[in-house]
C-alpha cells in the first residue's frame, strides 16, 4: 500500500518556524521524513528548532533568518534554498501576513 504521507527526500519550507504552529508543522513534516527549512525572524530560536528537529527526527534542518514582510530578504532566502536543494524537492507551508501586524 502506498504511504501518501511519506515525504522522504522532499524539502519542506516552513515560515514562522520559531514558535507555535510553525514549529509543530515542521516537526510533523520531519516526522514524515521531510528535510526542513525553518524560516523566522529570530535567528537563535530557529537555530534551536533546527537542531532539535535534526536530533529528534534524524533529518536535515536548515535555519534561515528572514522577515517575510521584507521582499528582498524573502528573495534572498528563496535563492539560498534553491542553491542548496532542487526545485522539485521543495514543498511549502505558507504563512500569510499583513504589514499592519508589524507596525
Amino acid at each position: 500500500m502506498k504511504n501518501y504521507f511519506d515525504l522522504t527526500g522532499q524539502v519542506a519550507v516552513v515560515t514562522g518556524c520559531s514558535t507555535g504552529l510553525g514549529v509543530q508543522m515542521a516537526k510533523a513534516l520531519a516526522n514524515q521524513g521531510a528535510k526542513i527549512v525553518a524560516i523566522a525572524r529570530r535567528k537563535d530560536m530557529i537555530e534551536a528548532v533546527a537542531k532539535e528537529i535534526t536530533d529528534t527526527y534524524k533529518v536535515e534542518a536548515l535555519a534561515i533568518q528572514c522577515d517575510i514582510t521584507d521582499t528582498e530578504r524573502v528573495n534572498a532566502a528563496v535563492d539560498e534554498i534553491l542553491h542548496r536543494y532542487s526545485y522539485q524537492q521543495c514543498r511549502n507551508r505558507c504563512s500569510c501576513s499583513s504589514r499592519r501586524h508589524y507596525r
